[in-house]
This record gives C-alpha cells, structure tokens and sequence, in this order.
C-alpha cells in the first residue's frame, strides 16, 4: 500500500474529521458486499491485507459504513496493520458514522463505552447500543457481546451468555470466534477432565459453520500426545457429514468413519445422524435407505427433534418408508411451534414449490421466504440457500443482492459449493464501480 496518499489522507482527518451530515448515503447493498469481502481478507489474509482493502474502499467513497471501519483499526494501531498513533482520530471516525445510525459503528461505539478507553464508560449505554445492533442482525455486535460477557468487559461475565452470542454469529455465517471461545476450556484441562469434552463440543459447532481452525484444534486432540477420544468421534461426524452435502471424500474414509462412529457411540445422536444422512444420499458411496431410515428412528427414540424432522423428508420422499407426505406435513408442523431449523426449513421449500401436493401445502412465496428465513436465522443449510435464493429473486420478499449475498455467504461457509459460485458473483456486481 503506498504510505504518502495515506499519510496525507490521515493528516486531513485530524484537520477535520467529517461530520455525519458530510458523509455520503449509506449504501447497504455495497456495505454487505464490503463487509463480507472484508470477513474474507481476515478469515485468509491478515489485518494488514484487510486494512489496506478498508482504506482502498474508503477513499472511492466516504459512507459511515467504511468510515467506521478504517476509524476501528486506528483504534487497534500497528496491532492491527494500521498507522500507530490515530486512536482519537479513529474513535471520532466511529462517533461521526454511529450518528447516521450505521449499525457497525453503533457496535463499536458501544464496546468502547463499556471499555471506557476513548470516553468515559457507560455500560448501561455501551451495552444497550451492542444489544440492539445484534437483536438486529448486525454480525460484529453479536461477537463483540461475546466477548464482553466472556471477558467480563463492562458486564457480569457469563460464558452462557457468550456462547450463545458466539453461537448466532456462527450461524449468520461468522463461525471463528465460537472456535477461538473453545480455546478457554482447553487451558483448564489440569483442573477439571470435563473441560476438553467442552471444548471439542464448542469446536465441532464452529467447525460445522465453517471454520478450519476448529477442525485443526479437533484434528490436534488426536495426535498422540494431546489424544482425547471425543476429537475423533467429532472428526468422523464432520466428516460423513460433508459427505452428506456432497464433499468427494474418498470411500475408504467413508467407510472407516462409518465403522468407528457404529462401534463406539451407537447411542450418539450426532453419529446416528450422521451415518443415516450419509446413507441415504445417492452417491455418498454408501446407500441403504432401509438402514437410514432405522438409525434416524433410533435418534427419534433417544428424544432427537431434529431425527424427527429428518424422519418426515424420509416419509416425503419415500426413503426407507412407505412414501406420505401427509404424515410428513403433519411432522413438520408440529415441529414448526418448537422452532426445529430443520423442519422451518422443509416447510420454506415446499411452500415455494408446492411440491407436497396442492392440496396439502399450496406454493406460497411468502410463507416460502418467511420459513426459510427463520431456519436461516437458526443456522440451517437449507435455510440459508433458500433465503439466499428468495432474496436474490424477490420471492416472497423484495429482491435484495446484498441481504442475498449474505446468505450465501453463511451457505459456503457450511460446503455448498452452489453457494460459493453466487457470493462470488455477487460480489463481483456489488464491489464493481
């Protein structure tokens, strides 16, 4: 990145930093497809790649969205691939957007009242503005509460609490800070043996949405010398569960992960799940419906809601079972009032193709995007590319390219590759000039 344009960019800040009425209209369209772009240079570059993408987009276009960006790495300095020395410059830069009301800028502002490093604390406030940015889908707010409830960062801590926030920015497609809140349980292994167990659990979730750190930390647990049993039960889960969603894995792999998960955990949910879902996909190298459909009533039977949701696309589709569709509606809806992601999903796409029959589920757009979307704040698969493809099309909603994108985005993060082709076409057409 070249050093005099910045350096000069930066001394016309501190002269004057832009009030909220001299920004530019937000554009949430292209913010979307710039925070997503952003999310990648850090998931696989580094900060520094990332800063200089913020600063690139920042001078095409002063919007509250980029000014809040670049002012939350002045804050971080070299830390962060930034210019040391410009926290105040950068805390004013996040003030000046958060007044245009930019969520983004809210979030920051509100983890800086709770710090109390660039303004006075106000935890009330600080927490306030944090809490209504993620109750409103703003990603960052929801990890930023995740670590101020695991830090204890202007509030009570409480790992509860963190998890769950950690656990919904996992599931809008932002899985690597749930990994890294897996970290804490291992540092206390001396003095309780229960912890590993809740670090591989936390680890198998984050890994489930995306991240390889946590499939590293699982595969780590498995060498000799840091072995825990539950890392390789967690590995073969993930394993035929990519297989499930198409991966091409090798049918040695397959069978071995199989195998392990039928010996040692016959009564796991996880593992009966999926080896069910591995055999009964066509070409995972593997199929036998009759053995699918036994291990999913095996899952029902230990209590599992989500066995039973899959247990009614059996019955939809004749898997393993005498085909009735009427019986898997009537599934489905029952579990729609429990909130089952898998189920809300099932719901969304029948209702837009009507493919249970006209006169058991009827096409409906609308209910189609609403179901999906709930599945999809959920962090279902399904949910996610429905509501991806909803919005990209203005099915049952206004077409939306950048609501769209996100969607996608949370989908390829989980291993559809038809997800990958869209984020990458669409933003392609969003960050364009």
């Amino acid at each position: 990145m070249n050093r005099r344009p910045l350096f000069a960019f930066l001394c016309l800040c501190l002269a004057a930093i832009p009030a909220a009425a001299d920004l530019a209209p937000a554009d949430p369209a292209r913010d979307d497809a710039f925070d997503i772009k952003h999310e990648g240079l850090l998931a696989t570059k580094d900060r520094a790649t990332a800063y200089a993408f913020v600063y690139e987009q920042l001078q095409k276009s002063l919007r509250p969205r980029l000014l809040a960006r670049h002012g939350s790495y002045l804050l971080q300095g070299e830390a962060w691939g930034a210019p040391t020395g410009y926290a105040a410059v950068g805390f004013q830069e996040i003030q000046a957007a958060a007044a245009t009301g930019d969520t983004f800028a809210n979030a920051a502002l509100g983890f800086q009242l709770l710090v109390g490093e660039h303004v006075a604390r106000d935890p009330a406030r600080g927490l306030q503005l944090l809490t209504d940015a993620a109750t409103g889908g703003d990603v960052d707010a929801m990890v930023l509460l995740g670590q101020a409830y695991q830090d204890g960062i202007g509030v009570t801590a409480d790992l509860t609490l963190a998890e769950n926030w950690f656990k919904r920015a996992a599931w809008a497609g932002r899985p690597f800070p749930l990994a890294h809140f897996g970290d804490r349980w291992i540092d206390k292994t001396i003095t309780n043996p229960i912890f590993p167990d809740l670090a591989i659990a936390v680890w198998l979730e984050a890994a489930r949405y995306g991240s390889g750190s946590a499939h590293q930390r699982l595969e780590w647990l498995t060498r000799p010398e840091t072995y825990f049993p539950g890392a390789q039960r967690a590995l073969h889960i993930l394993l035929l569960e990519s297989v499930a969603l198409g991966a091409d894995v090798q049918r040695k792999r397959v069978r071995a992960a199989m195998d392990d998960l039928a010996r040692d955990y016959a009564k796991d949910i996880d593992a009966l799940l999926a080896r069910a879902l591995v055999l009964s996909t066509p070409g995972g190298g593997a199929y036998d419906a009759t053995e699918a459909a036994r291990l999913v009533q095996t899952a029902v039977d230990l209590g599992s809601l989500r066995a039973r949701s899959i247990q009614a696309s059996f019955l939809a589709k004749g898997i393993g079972l005498k085909k009735d569709p009427a019986a898997a509606l009537a599934i489905w809806r029952e579990l729609e009032d429990k909130n089952v992601p898998h189920a809300l999903a099932m719901l969304g796409y029948h209702s837009y193709w009507g493919s249970l029959g006209k006169n058991l589920l009827p096409k409906d757009e609308a209910l189609a995007f609403r179901y999906s979307a709930r599945a999809a704040a959920l962090g279902d698969y399904f949910g996610h590319l429905n509501t991806g493809y909803c919005y990209l099309h203005g099915i049952g909603t206004d077409e939306n390219y950048a609501r769209s994108l996100r969607h996608y985005y949370a989908a390829e993060y989980q291993g559809s590759l038809v997800a990958r082709t869209m984020t990458r076409r669409l933003l392609r057409n969003l960050l364009s000039d």
